[in-house]
């Protein structure tokens, strides 16, 4: 058995990460039997313990969190919370982590200082700890020098950067393997929020759930990169191959407060000492190599004072023209602790029984065919499709004076892929950043297949001579569309009346429930809509 804590740390920076697996080792899911299957664990709330009923909103969030399993960034909100409580759903979410298998990736309370930032290994040959930050003087950045610690956190082999996922996520690209890593890094790195900063991530207010430590009023309750990615691996099965047919998928289930057929209980006692801790139980078997999930044991300290939201804590609303199209984004995440269908979201506003009549949205997207070529349709949403934070809609309403709202969860940063269509080579994608403030398009940053991090003006370079205006850059000039043009530097915002505000790198930006056509040019590309500081810091 291994015991995994969440210690908390009052007004202080955590430090704890994914990457890891609880038995050093990749560990699979409950009730794997060596080939491809779809798992479920059932997570219950133990009958009679203390804040049971408040404890099932935060926990069936969490659940969805991890079933959703997607990565994002810029996932750290401080302050956020009264009398500088203790967010419950965070811990929760931290703690089933472990429960499904993921260690810390630092090496967290068993060294004192600074070093708990250091990434997840043993102690080598020496029978110590051997932490210096580098050069940076972070700990657990690639400089850190370990002497002959032997590392137990799966990096990317390509950039060693956990604040990114590759397209294909296995033993061919994932490694513990120092000797992997790329020309002048020394260990693997961790997404920890001192790491997060340095120039080559650029990705601040970001730090992994299963962290070490969490602070007294700050909430992370989305996944990172790191830990997508961990799992993902795991879920490629003994062969540790992505695409073979040992490959699973997985998912928690509420089972309610109850004891019976439960995978994973949840309970507060009173002798526990720690914030909160997991008691994991995996096992080996002669039928098959690898170590499998058995049963898991959550239980939190009583004595503490925890917050525990009970309701969806992002709303917003807007004003629709009347008869007008207008091409939307949802300004709150959708699908946690609120519905995410188009009945859900816009149903409480807009008659579901005149859908298509008095009302209807369209949404742009690219559909596969049988050869796996994409090719770019408009299609009508139906009422129980599923809407989606960073993706634009058209929407019109013939009502007067009609008001959407959208409830849900605050966003986080999450690269939003794009397309192109097969045979061109290219294509449009209608995006939109889903914050409840306005971003500014320059501010957008391109994701490249390979995981590096460009402005759109270097997504898209000027031509030779020009300044990079309209028509004078790889991807905006007739017949000079070629290998360099990533992402366009322009972008389009619907302003009505079929009047199109073109957006550039020195002007123009996304207001909230707005969305934008963006171009890509490139397979594998994202981009992420950098957050507002407005956004993040306010409740």
């Amino acid at each position: 058995m291994n015991k995994c804590n969440a210690l908390l740390l009052a007004l202080a920076s955590p430090s704890l990460l994914a990457g890891s697996f609880v038995a050093n080792e990749p560990v699979y899911f409950y009730d794997y039997l060596g080939f491809g299957a779809d798992l479920e664990a059932n997570v219950c709330i133990v009958p009679g313990t203390a804040n049971a009923a408040l404890m099932e909103q935060p926990v069936i969030n969490a659940i969805a969190r991890w079933n959703e399993l997607q990565p994002s960034s810029s996932n750290l909100r401080s302050d956020f919370l009264p009398d500088n409580k203790i967010d419950f759903e965070s811990v929760a979410l931290h703690e089933l982590g472990h429960c499904i298998g993921l260690d810390h990736a630092n090496i967290g309370a068993q060294v004192a200082g600074p070093g708990v930032n250091a990434t997840n290994s043993t102690r080598g040959a020496n029978g110590q700890f051997d932490i210096a930050p580098g050069a940076d003087g972070i700990y657990g950045s690639p400089d850190d020098i370990r002497a002959d610690d032997e590392n137990l956190f799966y990096f990317r082999k390509n950039n060693n950067n956990p604040f990114s996922i590759d397209a294909v996520v296995d033993s061919t690209t994932y490694s513990l393997d120092v000797a992997q890593l790329p020309a002048g890094d020394l260990f693997p790195a961790n997404p920890e929020q001192q790491v997060a900063n340095l120039v080559r991530y650029q990705t601040p207010f970001t730090e992994a759930v299963m962290q070490h430590n969490i602070a007294v009023g700050q909430i992370n309750r989305t996944l990172t990169h790191d830990e997508v990615a961990t799992l993902r691996y795991a879920a490629t099965g003994l062969d540790q191959q992505q695409g073979t047919a040992d490959d699973y998928t997985f998912s928690l289930r509420y089972a309610g407060i109850t004891n019976s057929d439960c995978d994973i209980t949840i309970a507060f006692d009173p002798a526990e000492t720690a914030a909160a801790s997991c008691l994991v139980s995996t096992f080996t078997t002669s039928a098959r190599p690898g170590r499998y999930l058995q049963s898991g044991e959550i239980v939190f300290n009583d004595e503490l004072d925890w917050f525990f939201n009970t309701a969806s804590p992002c709303n917003a609303s807007t004003a629709m023209p009347a008869g007008e199209w207008r091409m939307i984004s949802l300004p709150c995440d959708v699908g946690i602790s609120s519905g995410a269908t188009l009945a859900e979201v816009f149903g409480d506003d807009l008659d579901v029984n005149k859908h298509l009549d008095t009302w209807a949205a369209f949404e742009y997207v690219y559909d596969q065919d049988t050869a796996g070529q994409l090719s770019a349709v408009t299609k009508a949403v139906g009422l129980d499709d599923t809407l989606r934070p960073g993706v634009g809609y058209w929407l019109i309403t013939f009502d007067t004076g009609q008001v959407i709202d959208v409830q849900g969860e605050y966003v986080s940063q999450k690269d939003i892929e794009l397309f192109t269509d097969s045979t061109a080579g290219f294509g449009w994608n209608l995006v939109g950043p889903s914050y409840r403030f306005p971003t500014a398009f320059v501010s957008m940053k391109v994701i490249t297949a390979a995981g590096d991090q460009l402005t759109v003006a270097e997504a898209d370079p000027a031509l030779p001579g020009t300044d990079g205006s309209l028509g004078n850059t790889r991807c905006t000039a007739p017949g000079v569309l070629s290998d360099d043009c990533l992402v366009a530097r322009f972008a389009f915002k619907y302003a009505g009346d079929g009047v199109y505000e073109t957006l550039t790198t020195t002007s123009g930006g996304i207001d909230p429930f707005d969305a934008a056509w963006i171009f890509s040019a490139a397979p594998g590309v994202a981009v992420r809509a950098v957050m507002p500081a407005a956004e993040r810091l306010t409740p």
